[in-house]
């Protein structure tokens, strides 16, 4: 039930994504008997302790007049469908973005808006191979679509982990570190954990609040964490629709009836909301019926055979690297990257994901007419990238490209750059042998490769013309600056701000006012364009077409990006530069859902924050923050 009239799209929104059909359908089929026993259990003693202390619940409860339905055991796997869909990615978005700038600036510029993720160097398993010969007939199913012309249409939020083996600790044995950037909230994503069974189980970690298990932690023969895989398992496709029946739709040369589910959104105080979903046999219609004969459907793989419930209770279970395989196989809508270290000494890591076999170039929406672009499999488990017990006694992974471009199958195309990762690398390598301290400093360390990488090539273009003092002192700060992201110095946040204005002066004449902010605001584009631009510095994008009398170099852009984050630094901090440290603006703050009403705030609490921080999205202690002008973590 919603808590107001407002929240109906987001209750829309969730219907569409068929979650609790398919939740229902997993646990009676997919659940093995002793898991139903567990989420069971788990679901009498959440209402139990409803009944007794229904007087001592959490204020929430009674700011909201509220009175919580009895806890399911189906509802714990809810949770599992609505974390696969938070941890997409930028996928869905993305494509919607994409058609929307090829339509104003034609597929051929745009393309320098796609991450060109076949030149990324840096890859989570760098060793992996298939055997060729496993693979001939799957390797039909990946011919992708060159053009738009073959398509037949027109078409339109981090985390690190790493292992070193006891050839690489100081104490000979296996050390583990997991790193999870979800967002930061009052109360958290998280809660520790630790379950015992005298003599049977002995578990601990961390649990996500309504599931009953270890989500990442150890127990006395393993430890095991996960990052985001950032597998691209939305397609979207544009569907032809019967003009004299709009529940029909055009497949394989007839018109096929969709599945209609009318919804009924319950509002408090208020009238109930009903709403008409619309499902191909790919998935919902999520474009509406704007326009009579098309609309946009959507293949996802939170819809899929999915068992995060086994697989996390078999984690807790595990003793060694086959019990661990095990588990993850059917680990398939939340894809992660879940790194291993057991106490007998080995170390790995392992793709736990579902990622379809499809075609088709895949920021593409794709034609819906026949099933030429369905998806036809998944990567077989043994398939997926993985490494175990590697001859460097290291793995680790951030979010950054899963593996080389020989690899047959297409996971996908939003990854997060080569920076953290990269950086994480530098500092296995720098010792011969590494310590829990030595791990301790590595998660907490704000030095960013990106700004050491792109600074140098700042700093030559702003040396060759004489500011004034302002300007000089600037410039004097960067050239200074070592590239950690430090909460008490300057240099970050001139080097952060020039950043963004940077991606503006370069795409804003290009894309318009309202393209560029969407394009802006998705940050798995922006970043990754910035990155790919950096390489080839191309005239196309330096050049301002506003601008007739005259064609803008890459030195025009950078001193212009820094020229206005001067102006603007001075507006909105002052003139003297001391005050002018990252963490005056880039601040942590623990944001409760209702802490936006400004009274409950202060009457309960609510909110925490924000303090100043350091880090960024580019340093392993990232503190994120969205790309909407703000710096808020």
């Amino acid at each position: 039930m919603s808590k107001g009239s407002e929240a109906a799209p987001g209750d829309y929104v969730v219907s569409l994504l068929n979650i609790w059909p398919t939740v229902e359908a997993r646990y009676e089929r997919d659940l093995p008997a002793d898991v139903r026993a567990v989420t069971q259990a788990y679901a009498d003693g959440v209402n139990q302790y409803m009944e007794i202390y229904a007087d001592k619940l959490p204020p929430e409860f009674g700011i909201l007049g509220y009175k919580p339905d009895p806890w399911e055991p189906g509802h714990s796997l809810n949770v599992t469908g609505y974390m696969a869909w938070d941890l997409a990615g930028s996928a869905y978005s993305a494509e919607i973005t994409l058609y929307k700038i090829i339509q104003a600036i034609g597929l051929e510029k745009t393309t320098g808006l796609v991450p060109n993720i076949a030149e990324r160097g840096s890859v989570v398993y760098p060793d992996f191979k298939i055997n060729p010969a496993l693979l001939d007939i799957k390797n039909s199913l990946m011919a992708e679509a060159e053009t738009v012309e073959n398509l037949g249409v027109q078409v339109f939020n981090g985390s690190d982990n790493w292992a070193v083996s006891g050839k690489k600790s100081a104490s000979g044995m296996p050390i583990m570190s997991n790193d999870m950037h979800l967002g930061l909230n009052a109360p958290g994503i998280w809660y520790q954990l630790h379950a015992i069974i005298e003599g049977k189980h002995n578990v601990t970690g961390l649990a996500v609040p309504g599931q009953p298990f270890v989500v990442a932690g150890h127990n006395e023969n393993i430890a095991w964490g996960m990052t985001n895989l950032y597998v691209d398992d939305i397609d979207l496709y544009m569907e032809t629709i019967n003009p004299e029946d709009s529940s029909q739709y055009s497949f394989m040369g007839e018109w096929k009836q969709m599945e209609i589910r009318n919804e009924q959104i319950l509002i408090k105080g208020g009238d109930t909301v009903y709403k008409e979903n619309k499902f191909t046999h790919r998935g919902p219609i999520v474009s509406g019926f704007k326009k009579m004969d098309q609309a946009i459907s959507m293949r996802w793989i939170g819809n899929d055979y999915s068992n995060e419930m086994r697989a996390v209770y078999l984690l807790n279970k595990a003793a060694n690297w086959d019990d661990f395989k095990n588990a993850i196989r059917t680990f398939n809508s939340v894809s992660q990257n879940f790194v291993y270290a057991d106490a007998a000494g080995n170390i790995g890591l392992y793709a736990g994901a579902g990622v379809p076999i499809r075609k088709g170039k895949n920021y593409l929406i794709k034609p819906g007419a026949t099933d030429e672009f369905d998806w036809t499999d998944r990567i077989p488990f043994e398939e997926l990238p993985h490494s175990y017990n590697p001859e460097s006694g290291m793995v680790s992974s951030a979010n950054n490209k899963t593996v080389g471009n020989d690899y047959p199958y297409y996971i996908g195309t939003y990854f997060a750059q080569d920076y953290r990762i990269n950086r994480i690398r530098e500092m296995l390598e720098a010792k011969e042998k590494l310590t829990v301290d030595d791990f301790k400093e590595m998660l907490s360390d704000q030095n960013s490769m990106l700004a050491r990488s792109f600074t140098p090539d700042i700093l030559a273009e702003l040396k060759t013309v004489q500011g004034d003092e302002t300007y000089s002192k600037a410039v004097q700060l960067l050239s200074n600056w070592d590239g950690t992201m430090a909460a008490d110095q300057v240099a970050p946040l001139l080097f952060e701000k020039t950043y963004h204005n940077l991606i503006s002066v370069l795409l804003k004449d290009d894309l318009g006012e309202e393209l560029f902010q969407e394009y802006y605001k998705n940050t798995a584009l922006s970043r990754n364009f910035i990155d790919d631009f950096w390489k080839t510095k191309d005239p196309y994008w330096c050049d301002d077409i506003t601008t007739l009398d005259r064609v803008e170099t890459f030195g025009d852009v950078v001193r212009k990006s820094f020229d206005e984050t001067l102006a603007q630094l001075n507006k909105e901090l002052g003139s003297n530069m001391d005050n002018w440290t990252w963490g005056s603006v880039h601040r942590v703050a623990f944001n409760h859902q209702m802490g936006g009403v400004a009274l409950l705030d202060k009457v309960f609490g609510l909110n925490r924050g924000p303090y100043p921080i350091g880090g960024s999205s580019h340093a392993v202690s990232p503190y994120s923050y969205p790309f909407d002008g703000s710096f808020t973590a």
